[in-house]
């Protein structure tokens, strides 16, 4: 046989394999049922927003307070 032939037949056997491991994933990933919604939050998002927004101010002030005693 030539290495031409050889290379193909190993590359189409290497297909069929990741073929049917891909079809076996799909199947076994299936069988599981079907997919929920994630879980609303209790919290509003009002809350979660102005806390955020309290996070980063306080974040920036911080990093601006080490920018000037390391006199940058």
């Amino acid at each position: 046989m030539e290495r031409s032939k050889i290379i193909a037949y190993i590359t189409g056997g290497i297909s069929i394999i990741l073929a049917l491991a891909y079809l076996l994933m799909v199947s076994i990933l299936d069988f599981r049922g079907e997919m929920l919604p994630a879980p609303v939050s209790q919290i509003p998002s009002t809350v979660l927003v102005k806390n955020i927004v309290e996070n980063l101010s306080v974040n920036f002030q911080a990093v601006n307070a080490n920018l000037k005693s390391d006199g940058m």
